[in-house]
């Protein structure tokens, strides 16, 4: 049985300020259109394998806010990019460990901002042992690979 983590339908903006744990029985990733914003602080993203999508767990077009000692650890994506988070909108990350993710470009994160005002910003934060995969023909970026922006 599939497991969903968060269905969001409405515009606006969401918060997460409880605990929050993503684990390897979770098949769904959270996705954020461009108008739409992602408040998580205190939460953990471990143990997750994926091959569909940029982003193995968050896919951002629109505002993701990560704070708050939030804990990314051993997320693997096959064949796209960015382990954790793929941004192609504004991320602004702060107070966040990014431990031994994998992906094919950004092994932790991808970012892609080409619209003016889309940014990421990452201040207080650890990124250590992410990697792009040797295997790949195009790795590209251990922790983070910046397309754009």
């Amino acid at each position: 049985m599939k497991k969903e983590l968060l269905f969001i339908t409405a515009i606006g903006t969401l918060s997460v300020n409880t605990p929050l744990a993503w684990a390897e029985d979770i098949e769904s990733r959270i996705e954020i259109s461009a108008e739409e914003t992602l408040v998580l602080n205190n939460v953990a993203g471990r143990y997750r394998l994926s091959d569909e999508g940029n982003g193995g767990l968050i896919g951002n077009a629109g505002t993701v806010i990560i704070d708050q000692a939030s804990f990314f650890k051993k997320n693997y994506l096959y064949d796209f990019a960015g382990g954790v988070l793929s941004n192609t909108g504004k991320a602004t990350i702060n107070n966040t460990s990014f431990l031994s993710n994998k992906a094919e470009q950004g092994g932790a994160i991808y970012n892609n901002s080409i619209i003016e005002g889309d940014s990421l910003t990452i201040t207080n934060s650890v990124l250590t042992g992410n990697q792009a995969y040797d295997w790949s023909p195009n790795p590209q970026g251990g922790a983070i690979y910046n397309d754009r922006g």
